[in-house]
């Protein structure tokens, strides 16, 4: 996500992990093969693992 203020604090509230600016996650969970997502400049991914149940 590009900065927008309070969006972080928006997504943490519902449960997110939110990456540094321009910090990438590895998808190798998700995908078994070694990959990454990488944002543009400062942007930031907001993720969140699966919910039980």
């Amino acid at each position: 996500m590009p900065p927008t203020p309070g969006l972080e604090a928006f997504y943490r509230r519902s449960g997110f992990e939110i990456q540094q600016p321009g910090e990438p996650i590895d998808l190798w969970r998700i995908y078994g093969i070694q990959v990454k997502a990488v944002p543009g400049g400062e942007e930031r991914i907001f993720h969140r693992g699966r919910l039980p149940g």
